[in-house]
């Protein structure tokens, strides 16, 4: 089998996002009005979910959600969390990930890597990580580069919130 992985262009998000919003039907209408929408529903897969690499609900429910700026309650989240797992279920059907659930493979098996191996620098690592423009990597993004470096200390984060071309806040 091929190693090779296809992601979800915004296309491919746009059409099963529309597609879960239609099959929810009216539970949507126990979501605070401003999450009922496709582009917030989606930053909540990406910048949270998959962005912490989050895997279950109980984990999800847990998360500190600071920067949303909407508060869920515990059967909101689980309503997102239904849409989520049917988000990643069509994604699957056509065979492809999310860019963050790509991000989380490749964090995984480093991670998997690392502790398997005996020896130091396997798998290789950098003396040093330097990372510019933070500001538009989702957590997963950074969480990987920090994996990246033989050292944490050796990891170098520079943002301007300021800049940012997805509109977020900080890091």
């Amino acid at each position: 089998g091929s190693n090779s992985v296809s992601y979800l262009d915004e296309k491919d998000k746009k059409k099963i996002i529309s597609e879960l919003l239609k099959e929810a039907g009216n539970s949507l209408d126990k979501l605070p009005e401003r999450a009922r929408n496709g582009d917030y529903i989606l930053d909540e897969f990406e910048w949270v979910i998959e962005g912490w690499g989050i895997t279950s609900l109980d984990e999800y429910k847990r998360k500190n959600r600071r920067g949303r700026k909407i508060g869920l309650t515990d059967s909101q989240q689980e309503i997102i969390w239904e849409l989520y797992e049917g988000f990643v279920r069509k994604a699957h059907a056509m065979n492809k990930l999310s860019f963050e659930g790509g991000l989380n493979l490749a964090l995984n098996r480093l991670r998997e890597a690392s502790q398997k191996s005996v020896h130091p620098n396997d798998p290789p690592k950098f003396d040093y990580v330097f990372v510019d423009e933070a500001q538009d990597l989702k957590p997963v993004g950074l969480r990987l580069c920090s994996a990246l470096a033989r050292e944490e200390k050796n990891l170098y984060i520079t943002e301007d919130p300021n800049q940012s071309i997805y509109k977020r806040g900080g890091i």
